[in-house]
């Protein structure tokens, strides 16, 4: 919804999820801390940069991410890299809190 930017962002946080999870919560406190300054953050988190930057290429290939952002027929590109479990708890936008696969009304 908010462009490029907002996709990269969240294919680098998908995959310090994957591949460095014990970093994640340092990154995104970090992230949300400093209004967004990803690459202070991940050399605060001690992200592993070789590691994240193959995930980050993988990633974008697999789900097609930097297609679909350049995709101008669509006002809300699809961003399919959590898409099963988005369909599974009835996702149709955002924002949308969902805990261990049960979505939260009224949150």
């Amino acid at each position: 919804m908010h462009g490029q930017k907002e996709a990269d962002e969240n294919v680098v946080q998908y995959c310090i999820q994957k591949e460095q999870k014990d970093k994640y919560l340092t990154y995104l406190k970090c992230y949300l801390d400093k209004e967004g300054q990803g690459e202070a953050c991940l050399k605060a988190a001690k992200i592993n940069n070789d590691k994240l930057q193959a995930c980050i290429k993988s990633t974008k290939k697999e789900f097609s991410v930097d297609e679909k952002m350049a995709d101008k027929a669509k006002q809300f590109p699809d961003f399919d890299i959590y898409k099963e479990e988005a369909l599974a708890a009835g996702v149709e936008g955002s924002p949308t809190f969902v805990v261990n696969g049960v979505k939260i009304e009224d949150a």
